[in-house]
């Protein structure tokens, strides 16, 4: 996976292989049907060692019926 839009995700396992998928999780809230989770996300910078991600710059949309009020956010990692 490298920088860039991944559109029409949808929840993590629940769409085609060829589709990108995404699950946000907070304690134990989450999306309550996986199969109806939508989204995007965009990755503006990545770095990978080995099989550890060391430095990440996403952010991300995830709606739980496709539609309405949705979770927005970023996340930045710098592992040094």
């Amino acid at each position: 996976i490298g920088p860039g839009a991944f559109e029409n995700a949808r929840g993590f396992l629940s769409g085609p292989p060829t589709l990108p998928s995404l699950r946000l999780r907070f304690n134990t809230l989450e999306c309550p049907d996986l199969s109806r989770t939508t989204g995007r996300f965009v990755i503006r910078d990545i770095a990978v060692s080995g099989t550890t991600v060391t430095r990440l710059n996403a952010s991300f949309e995830q709606y739980c019926f496709g539609s309405g009020p949705g979770s927005r956010g970023e996340l930045a990692i710098n592992r040094q």
